[in-house]
């Protein structure tokens, strides 16, 4: 739980609790919100990369799951996949790249946990599926 200061109509300050739980849920829907005026925080940038990339990674690894797809083609369609909505979504929020570290560096970030994401998910879900 992380502590909030929420402003309050007298000089003093209220202190509530805010669930960390809440945070990736909050920040994929912002990103869904396309809003380029919008000026970000570097930490909050990233980490709303690294929330779509997760959702990315979980809904690829159901669909190539369902679907038989397997071997290389499967990765690498999944890095394009992946890689292509994150570009696509910073790309809409008309972001200084430079200001943030880079293409790499928001391309890159979460793609790990995403990529291990994507697998199990593949990996279960295709073998509950297609299973002799």
């Amino acid at each position: 739980m992380s502590l909030v200061s929420q402003p309050s109509g007298s000089k003093k300050q209220q202190k509530i609790y805010q669930s960390p739980g809440a945070q990736p849920l909050r920040l994929l829907w912002r990103a869904c919100l396309i809003n380029p005026e919008k000026v970000w925080e570097k930490t909050e940038l990233l980490d709303t990369l690294y929330w779509i990339r997760q959702a990315s990674g979980l809904s690829t690894g159901l669909v190539w799951g369902v679907l038989p797809l397997t071997g290389l083609n499967a990765f690498i369609g999944f890095t394009i996949a992946s890689t292509t909505l994150i570009l696509l979504w910073y790309k809409s929020q008309r972001l200084d790249e430079e200001e943030y570290g880079g293409h790499v560096s928001l391309l890159a970030e979460g793609f790990a946990q995403s990529l291990a994401l994507f697998m199990l998910t593949w990996i279960i879900v295709y073998t509950v599926m297609h299973a002799s």
